[in-house]
């Protein structure tokens, strides 16, 4: 049996994967997703019209923003290793978001990278992330009060390890006052 990821056509992959979610979850299905796979559909058939392009509609299904995402969301593998800060309180050593830059302050980091009430930032971590570590890089969501979240302005850089990295190479944590 053939599934929509088998073509002969390499440019018309993705068009029939976009065209069978759009089907599959909207026609027959009951997803909220009906957006998404229109614009998904919509990108590849572009890319069907432009010589040398395909897959469009991956690339609107990958840059999807999560709530705690801000700004251009990009994801990319690490071209080379790369040293990036981690803020946290207490036994929390190893976690799955960095900065690129060490921030200046406990208050700042909390501020600026729109931290739950739990992490008090009253620690940072040099992590060393190998080369070809997938991250997905934006700016970190203002949040509204809630029970995990005060009021916070966001707007820093920050990067989600989407890969796992050894524990290792999370350096021991230094009080940032």
């Amino acid at each position: 049996m053939n599934s929509p990821h088998d073509s002969q056509t390499k440019g018309s992959v993705p068009f029939n994967y976009d065209l069978y979610r759009l089907l599959a979850d909207n026609a027959f299905g009951s997803c909220d997703n009906l957006g998404e796979n229109i614009s998904a559909l919509g990108a590849d058939i572009g890319g069907l019209l432009i010589p040398g392009a395909s897959g469009l509609g991956l690339g609107v299904r990958a840059t999807k923003k999560t709530t705690n995402e801000a700004g251009i969301v990009r994801e990319f593998a690490t071209k080379s290793d790369q040293m990036f800060y981690r803020v946290f309180s207490g036994g929390n050593s190893v976690g799955g978001f960095v900065t690129a830059v060490k921030p200046k302050s406990s208050a700042f980091a909390r501020e600026a990278l729109a931290l739950p009430r739990t992490n008090r930032a009253d620690l940072v971590q040099e992590v060393l992330v190998p080369a070809g570590t997938r991250v997905r890089r934006s700016r970190a969501a203002p949040t509204r009060a809630n029970k995990t979240f005060p009021n916070r302005r966001g707007g820093a850089e920050q990067f989600e390890l989407l890969d796992r990295i050894p524990t290792g190479n999370f350096g021991l944590g230094r009080r940032l006052r």
